[in-house]
């Protein structure tokens, strides 16, 4: 029940996501352009090294999503 497309419709102003076939039929949402407001972020992902008491290297990692 993932989205299957995402269509943008400039001359009917508005954005369609099309959902997959479900048992209750197909999802259809509709977006007025108008009402969208652009937003973009940036995916980073922090990795920390550090060694442990045996010597070996132990790397953690923290995603962050930082609003631009």
């Amino acid at each position: 029940f993932g989205v299957e497309s995402i269509e943008i419709d400039e001359l009917r102003g508005i954005i369609q996501i099309s959902y997959g076939n479900t048992e209750g039929g197909k999802k259809y949402v509709l977006i007025p352009l108008q009402n969208v407001e652009k937003c973009e972020y940036l995916d980073k992902e922090l990795i920390s090294a550090t060694t442990s008491t045996t010597g070996t290297k132990i790397e953690s990692g923290t995603r962050l999503l930082n609003k631009v």
